[in-house]
């Protein structure tokens, strides 16, 4: 099962990128990751363990502590597993593509994940609820980007 969103911002990727990896900073305009944190103390890198709280309707905060698995300055995915990866598991990625439109620079977001497990096949409501989450945070980046 997956998602997969997108959003265009009328913006240089560069400036879209900036925003986006300025992790500390999420808590202020993000509505889905509440916090998004390097855990090894490192800069950001594949291989680098993150600490992110995500926020669901009328659930409670849940963090979940998944490893990146592709960085580049136009890409972030990460995957995390819950116990066993047959269980639940997840591939979260962002990517960043710069575009030309009617001779400006903008910047087409693609924020998707890949759902793996048992878990996941039992549970649509909690994907749909990551989908709308999705679009939410897709719409908060647009809004902080542009403003």
């Amino acid at each position: 099962m997956s998602i997969n969103t997108e959003i265009i911002i009328n913006a240089p990727i560069e400036r879209v990128t900036k925003t986006f990896f300025d992790f500390p900073n999420h808590k202020n305009w993000n509505p889905f990751f509440n916090s998004i944190e390097v855990l090894d103390g490192k800069s950001l890198q594949v291989g680098s363990q993150l600490k992110v709280e995500i926020q669901l309707p009328n659930r409670s905060p849940q963090t979940f502590k998944p490893y990146v698995t592709e960085l580049t300055a136009q890409s972030l995915k990460w995957k995390g597993t819950l116990l066993f990866e047959f269980i639940a598991s997840g591939v979260h990625s962002f990517q960043f593509i710069p575009l030309t439109i009617d001779n400006k620079q903008v910047t087409k977001v693609i924020q998707s994940e890949q759902f793996i497990g048992i878990f996941f096949a039992l549970a649509t409501g909690i994907i749909k609820e990551s989908e709308s989450q999705f679009k939410k945070l897709n719409e908060a980046l647009k809004r902080e980007v542009e403003e």
